[in-house]
């Protein structure tokens, strides 16, 4: 899971690598559909919200990331516009790209490398999909927000995190 410690390395190594950013520009977004919570986390007052978010909140840019049990499956990243991907392509087989985690973990069931006792087939697979991920995995988001200034420096400052996040947390399923 991510740590106030890896969002502090991300902004050493994003100032060191010649973006400014400190942490009130980073909101970080924790979800479990199985605990039926979902909380925003700041980290300068070191504490839990009770507000957080669904969607790409206005003028933002996310960093998604899916654990199951303490491996990483997915990381992946969601620009200004593109609030679909973030809320429902890696829950939905029939709507995913090819980079989701639907399509990663259905290449692996087809393969008999994962989770053979979880679904008896393929087809199965495709109806309890996206319950099971739902259930089963914990999905952080890192909100970057937009300040106006240049959309291609915040485009490269996305892209940035998102291999950030990738070399930090190793994700089993990454381009896939």
């Amino acid at each position: 899971m991510i740590n106030k410690n890896d969002i502090a390395d991300l902004i050493q190594a994003s100032n060191i690598a010649g973006f400014e950013v400190d942490e009130s520009s980073l909101k970080l977004d924790y979800y479990s559909e199985k605990e039926r919570q979902l909380f925003l986390i700041d980290w300068k007052k070191g504490e839990r919200l009770n507000k957080a978010y669904r969607s790409i909140p206005y003028n933002h840019s996310a960093i998604y990331t899916f654990f199951l049990n303490d491996s990483c499956l997915k990381v992946g990243k969601a620009g200004l516009n593109s609030n679909a991907r973030f809320k429902t392509q890696h829950y939905k087989y029939k709507s995913a790209k090819s980079s989701s985690l639907p399509k990663a973990l259905i290449n692996q069931i087809d393969n008999n490398k994962l989770y053979p006792h979880v679904f008896e087939n393929t087809n199965d697979c495709y109806n309890k999909l996206n319950f099971w991920i739902k259930e089963n995995t914990i999905r952080q988001d890192i909100f970057i927000e937009f300040n106006g200034d240049n959309k291609k420096h915040h485009n490269y400052f996305v892209n940035f995190c998102e291999a950030f996040f990738i070399l930090r947390l190793k994700p089993l399923f990454e381009g896939s």
